[in-house]
């Protein structure tokens, strides 16, 4: 049996706790895809991991844009897909973003 995966309310999440971030307006396949591959491999089980998730990114000064981006570029600045892009999760779970 497949669980049911709360898309719109994991979108309404990352929308309210990274709001310094691109405001994620569609839900589209790709995103979708992205999410329940994190749903089902990488431990985001439930909402309140995602909460947990959103609120670990929202801890680091330069995923918030309050430091420069490395080589003195603007502030980071992302939308919902970087954050659920299994190209960067290694990057995420390994704290190289973190202090």
């Amino acid at each position: 049996k497949q669980e049911k995966i709360p898309y719109k309310d994991i979108v309404n999440l990352y929308n309210e706790i990274l709001s310094y971030h691109r405001t994620c307006l569609d839900i589209t396949e790709t995103r979708k895809t992205h999410i329940r591959a994190r749903w089902v491999n990488d431990g985001l089980h439930s909402l309140e991991d995602w909460e947990f998730y959103f609120n670990w990114i929202a801890k680091s000064a330069f995923l918030m844009g309050k430091v420069q981006s490395f080589g003195g570029g603007r502030p980071f600045r992302q939308g919902i897909d970087w954050f659920i892009n299994p190209k960067n999760l290694v990057e995420r779970t390994e704290r190289k973003y973190h202090e």
